[in-house]
């Protein structure tokens, strides 16, 4: 049974101002007459494209942040929300089944707007918004390292760039531990592990007159656990996110982080705030 997070029904105020923000975006938009909605008579129609499942912490509080924002400013809107659940199911195959899912669902519906939340939601959009939601801007949130090279790639949008801060983590775990044995940092092989993976290579360098930085990732869940199982209590690991082993299984973000403090006996640390309340240490949260 999933537990209940005691965060949950309060998104962090972080998390609140994201969303905020993105909104007041929306709707500086709406003002200056670049969205369909006029003096309150036609309602504005808003896709929300979630990148992952419902009953996934971080996209309830995004969607909670969503509801809370309209709801308490009035704003006169259609919200319809689409779950794309690409932390279970995810390649080339899959994509196109959505898209030509959608491409008949949406066959006679025009939004006026687009938010996505987290990176496969935006490259799906950068890949397939032309052919099925034409000329329709977008807004996202949750993008992972996004830089103005990789934006480009999808006109007419606007965002919040999402940048767990993975330097400030190892610097903290150092100072805390000088000479871990073992400096391990845990990612799986979804679009947001390959990024940390990809920031860590950038950075990692930075640290080679103090440690030897590892990566565990490309695991399945029992090679995870056997790894794990064998870590000395001077070992140091960063717990970024590990939401689908190796075998493509699926695992919920408190299965999977309570699963490596659970499993092993030296310090975790963690880079997102839903992670708080498993047994790791802390960390500078996103």
């Amino acid at each position: 049974m999933k537990k209940e997070n005691p965060q949950s029904s309060i998104p962090p105020p972080v998390k609140n101002l994201l969303i905020t923000v993105t909104f007041l975006t929306i709707f500086f938009l709406i003002e200056i007459g670049t969205l369909s909605a006029r003096d309150g008579v036609e309602k504005t129609s808003i896709l929300v494209l979630h990148s992952y499942h419902k009953g996934y912490l971080w996209t309830d509080d995004i969607t909670r942040g969503i509801n809370q924002f309209f709801l308490e400013n009035s704003f006169p809107v259609n919200v319809q929300y689409e779950y794309m659940d690409s932390k279970k199911v995810f390649d080339e195959t899959y994509l196109k089944l959505i898209a030509d899912l959608y491409k008949y669902k949406f066959r006679n519906k025009k939004f006026d707007v687009i938010i996505s939340s987290d990176d496969n939601a935006f490259n799906f959009l950068r890949d397939y918004r032309d052919q099925l939601f034409p000329d329709t801007p977008v807004v996202f949130c949750g993008t992972n390292y996004i830089t103005p090279e990789r934006k480009a790639t999808l006109p007419n949008s606007t965002g919040i760039n999402e940048a767990a801060s993975l330097k400030g983590n190892l610097e903290l775990i150092l100072r805390l531990h000088p000479k871990p044995s073992h400096l391990l940092v845990l990612a799986d092989k979804t679009t947001t592990g390959i990024r940390i993976e990809q920031r860590i290579d950038e950075i990692k360098s930075d640290f080679d007159h103090q440690t030897n930085i590892q990566f565990l990732n490309d695991l399945t869940k029992d090679q995870l656990v056997s790894k794990l199982k064998n870590l000395p209590q001077s070992a140091v690991v960063l717990y970024t996110v590990f939401s689908r082993d190796s075998s493509g299984n699926f695992l919920e973000y408190d299965e999977s982080i309570e699963l490596v403090t659970a499993t092993c006996s030296c310090p975790v640390y963690i880079t997102w705030d839903f992670s708080i309340g498993t047994g790791a240490i802390g960390g500078l949260l996103t």
